[in-house]
């Protein structure tokens, strides 16, 4: 059974494009390097169970840049990722001036402002960041910090 659409944040979008490069990149990426393979297998099986998967542009363009943060040959093969990721997701534009009218702007910034527009609303929230999901929960929304199910799948 499949759940809501996820919303996925750009650290988890970038963390997604270098596993799937290489699970042996995520130690060496500048971006990933707090991960381990069997985050990025958590995560990879968190989303099969998706009805949709959802970002915005401004996702999309964090990610290129922070996927850009790497030689260039795994800046190459990263891009190639990321536009075979993107020929599966649904992207969903929200104005910048929308977003920079939302209360959580001016603290957490364009990108994850446009997350917590009301169109998205009835989609899941995924983000491995603390502010983001805290100012989701206030709002209500189903918002999972991908951090607690790393925790929460932790042989520890």
């Amino acid at each position: 059974m499949s759940r809501r659409p996820i919303l996925l944040d750009t650290n988890l979008l970038v963390l997604l494009a270098v596993g799937q490069v290489s699970e042996n990149a995520i130690a060496t990426h500048k971006r990933t390097q707090a991960y381990v393979r069997e985050d990025y297998r958590l995560l990879v099986a968190y989303l099969n169970d998706a009805s949709q998967i959802v970002v915005t542009p401004n996702v999309i363009a964090e990610a290129s840049n922070l996927l850009g943060q790497a030689d260039p040959r795994m800046r190459e093969k990263s891009y190639h990722v990321l536009k075979q990721h993107l020929a599966g997701v649904i992207e969903t534009y929200i104005p910048s001036k929308a977003a920079s009218e939302l209360i959580y702007y001016r603290r957490l910034g364009i990108t994850d402002a446009a997350l917590l527009h009301p169109e998205f609303e009835g989609h899941e929230l995924l983000t491995v960041d603390v502010g983001l999901y805290e100012a989701a929960s206030r709002l209500s929304r189903q918002a999972i910090n991908f951090t607690h199910l790393i925790k929460a799948n932790s042989p520890d």
